[in-house]
């Protein structure tokens, strides 16, 4: 079950128990049989899904619906009803781990509204009189819990670490379709055209200008073809850092803020070729297929990376390089000298290197290695032609069908078809899967990756030059633009995922602390400083711990006022039971001594038939109080205070024998 479907049902249960509530009759005996059947056909049904797969919070979410619906229909009293309301919001928490929708947030919130206010109708229809409670003229009042259940909301939020839901029955999203460590030529299905943002990224240069222009991220590399599938093989860890740090001439360095969704493998994405990345939680490995990764729990992860983008003619700067980049340098270049990067699939088709032949003679008989590579992806580019649905017949040749028979194909079959050439003209190449494209939001000022922007390319070895990127596949230079209400839409749900979603422990701590830096002024720095930091932050961990005290002193207060009469008496009440002990430790301390287990008046006239009038006053405190907690009077406090002072003026010592 899907988060927004588990939303529907939700609403639909929250309706039918508010329906149920409006038109509720004493069911008859024979209706409760039949609802204990239907439970026990719903509890079995439950079981079933259950050991067949079905995600285990898409069963509770079913269930939990049912129970709701049950007890709403069949319920007869106030009691029955604030249970069916509690497990509506039981429900909409249930929906909360299955989906990550932006309109989640109106409609929790209009349930954190609506809930407590039925809660309280019912708790109040309790020993009211028929029709009493509509002419209560402190009902509206009741409106007002809605505003202070929506600020407890937000500090439960503040205060809860969040939990993920992965594993429990299933995953949560939907996996991302284009991009994966193996691509295989074999499948004919239709390339899915999914909609759904993968990331979204902000790029600037140097200077700190936005670019805007379509760009490539990339995420892994396959170096293994075996005629039919790619796959990575060199996995092993390099430490990363080859790039220098001031460019040369055809070169600068971009920066991006990415925030993306996890993919299998902890893979991190930027513009080629990537040089730092920074902002996550430990350090990310970099392995021989230049492939950056991470271990991370959270379904959204957010990071910054730092890339080095020069010219496909550029020399690579050379920089003294310490120990560890080198040995980083030395280890690539152990994998271009094995041959594993130039090693073509058995029983290829030698008609495809007579092609690549071919085409690179177009270069000029004095051509270089990027010469031929160049002419080569000229080639492909002029001859062959792009579609989403590849005609493939031969299954078992899919590129040598493709290049010789349809010559029609989507990005894999064309960076496939350019890699092979590469290796079959002896230029170490690999395929490079990622993202190309994407959508330019105004608003947010940042590039909208989507799933259908998943692409593939080729990255051929140089030397001298390095890795240099190249695409055969024919590609658009321009960034599409949604609409101004989706880009307002599409800003807004990046908000809902940065400031709720993924708001985690971390962020909880930072935003603690600084609350407290706020309170002290933002610290202070150089000598001194680390005293007055710590100045401020007990200043701002009192001013919490007050501001916390305010809100539950007000919460009270309303609670109180919305309560009416019956609080107004309960209070009282409370300050007589205090005057009344406070009487009682006075008797004690003057050496008359009460019977234990005696209610208040018995007590107060045993000691008035020892000690006479002057006990009196007593009494008159019992009374009061009597007439308050079971009574419901008015008794006014000012009385038990006349007579407590009364009775410190007329209560003697009792004198002990010697």
């Amino acid at each position: 079950a899907s988060g927004p479907a588990g939303l529907g049902i939700a609403i639909g249960a929250a309706t039918a128990v508010l329906a149920a509530q409006r038109w509720r009759q004493p069911p008859r005996p024979q209706t409760l049989a039949r609802w204990r059947l239907a439970n026990a056909a719903v509890l079995v049904l439950c079981m079933i899904l259950g050991a067949l797969g079905v995600p285990l919070l898409a069963v509770g979410l079913g269930l939990v619906a049912w129970l709701q619906v049950h007890r709403a229909w069949t319920g007869s009293t106030s009691q029955d009803a604030r249970v069916a309301l509690l497990l509506t919001l039981l429900h909409v928490l249930l929906a909360c781990i299955l989906s990550i929708s932006f309109w989640l947030a109106l409609i929790f919130a209009l349930f954190a509204g609506l809930v407590p206010v039925h809660l309280l109708l019912a708790h109040l229809e309790d020993g009211t009189p028929a029709g009493a409670l509509g002419r209560s003229r402190r009902i509206g009042g009741l409106w007002l819990v809605a505003p202070v259940v929506l600020v407890g909301s937000l500090g439960l939020f503040l205060t809860i670490p969040r939990m993920q839901a992965g594993g429990v029955g299933g995953t949560l999203q939907d996996s991302v379709v284009g991009f994966s460590e193996g691509m295989n030529l074999g499948d004919l299905g239709e390339i899915k055209d999914n909609p759904a943002v993968f990331m979204r990224v902000r790029i600037t240069d140097e200077r700190g200008e936005l670019r805007r222009e379509p760009t490539y991220f990339r995420g892994s590399a396959l170096d293994h073809f075996d005629g039919t599938s790619w796959q990575a093989t060199l996995d092993g860890r390099v430490e990363a850092g080859w790039w220098p740090d001031s460019p040369g001439p055809g070169v600068e360095i971009l920066r991006q803020e990415i925030v993306q969704k996890t993919v299998d493998g902890g893979v991190l994405f930027g513009v080629p070729h990537v040089h730092s990345v920074d902002g996550v939680r430990g350090r990310p490995a970099l392995d021989l297929n230049g492939t950056w990764r991470m271990d991370s729990g959270a379904s959204t992860i957010e990071y910054v990376v730092r890339s080095v983008v020069r010219d496909r003619r550029a020399p690579v700067a050379s920089t003294p390089a310490d120990r560890t980049r080198a040995a980083g340098m030395r280890a690539e270049q152990a994998v271009i000298r094995s041959g594993a990067l130039t090693t073509l699939p058995p029983g290829l088709d030698p008609r495809v290197a007579e092609l690549a032949a071919e085409w690179a003679a177009e270069a000029g008989p004095d051509a270089g290695p990027l010469d031929k590579a160049e002419a080569i992806e000229t080639a492909m580019r002029r001859e062959l032609q792009y579609t989403l649905v590849p005609d493939v017949e031969d299954l078992r040749q899919p590129l040598p069908d493709f290049l010789f028979r349809s010559r029609r194909g989507h990005c894999e079959f064309f960076a496939t078809g350019l890699a092979v050439m590469l290796r079959a003209e002896g230029i170490p190449a690999r395929v490079a899967n990622g993202f190309y494209g994407g959508e330019w939001n105004t608003y947010g000022e940042y590039l909208i990756v989507r799933q259908r922007d998943a692409h593939a390319w080729v990255e051929a070895w140089i030397p001298e030059r390095g890795w240099v990127q190249m695409d055969a596949t024919p590609a658009s230079d321009t960034l599409a633009e949604p609409s101004a209400v989706w880009a307002a839409l599409d800003l807004a749900g990046e908000r809902w995922e940065r400031l709720v979603l993924d708001f985690d422990l971390e962020d909880q701590v930072g935003a603690v602390m600084g609350a407290f830096s706020a309170f002290s002024g933002g610290g202070g720095g150089g000598i001194g400083g680390g005293a007055a930091a710590a100045g401020g932050g007990l200043l701002g961990a009192g001013a919490l711990v007050v501001g916390l005290g305010l809100t539950g002193r007000l919460i009270s207060l309303l609670m109180g006022f919305l309560a009416g009469e019956k609080s107004i008496r309960r209070r009282r009440a409370t300050a007589l039971r205090r005057i009344h002990r406070q009487a009682r430790r006075l008797v004690e301390k003057r050496g008359w001594q009460l019977p234990h287990g005696l209610p208040p008046v018995k007590a107060a006239e045993h000691l008035v038939h020892i000690a006479g009038d002057q006990a009196e006053p007593l009494l008159v405190i019992a009374w009061a109080l009597y007439r308050a907690e079971y009574g419901g009077q008015a008794v006014a406090r000012e009385e038990a205070r006349v007579a407590l002072k009364s009775l410190k003026r007329s209560l003697p010592s009792r004198l002990r024998p010697r």
